[in-house]
């Protein structure tokens, strides 16, 4: 291969990797706005279900901000995005109190499979509500709190 094609190669790649990146950057910020606009009037601005729609419903909304500590230091990542999506969840587990938002992020009257942008879609709600994660206490923090 000569020098000219291996400097076009890797600019390519270099560009991948920069594009991959700054995607993942935006991602974040792409569920914040789906977060405003879906999900805010329940679960709150800061996630603590604490929304304006709270005196409305006759359940508990949970505050999303403590999803790691309720999974002893781990964000389930794909247990959120099923949760989100709903279209596949059993009905042997009770009614679902939230939107399906795998057919809500469905554009209606489109031939094409949209399965892809669902998937980003709800990727970047899962991703921005991670971003708000409670910090989780270690077992040194409450050591050290202690002596």
């Amino acid at each position: 291969m000569n020098h000219g094609r291996m400097i076009f190669f890797g600019v390519v790649i270099l560009s991948l990797v920069a594009i991959t990146a700054s995607r993942g950057a935006a991602t974040a910020e792409e569920g914040k706005l789906l977060y405003q606009v879906h999900c805010l009037a329940c679960h709150g601005e800061t996630g603590r279900g604490d929304g304006p729609m709270k005196s409305q419903l006759e359940i508990s909304i949970p505050d999303l901000t403590t999803i790691t500590i309720l999974n002893e230091g781990e964000f389930p990542t794909e247990k959120i995005n099923q949760t989100i999506d709903g279209r596949h969840e059993s009905s042997a587990h009770g009614t679902r109190q939230m939107p399906v938002w795998g057919f809500t992020f469905q554009s209606s009257g489109r031939d094409t499979d949209q399965e892809a942008e669902v998937r980003e879609r709800i990727s970047a709600l899962t991703t921005y509500l991670e971003s708000i994660q409670q910090e989780v206490e270690t077992d040194s923090a409450t050591h050290d709190a202690g002596d």
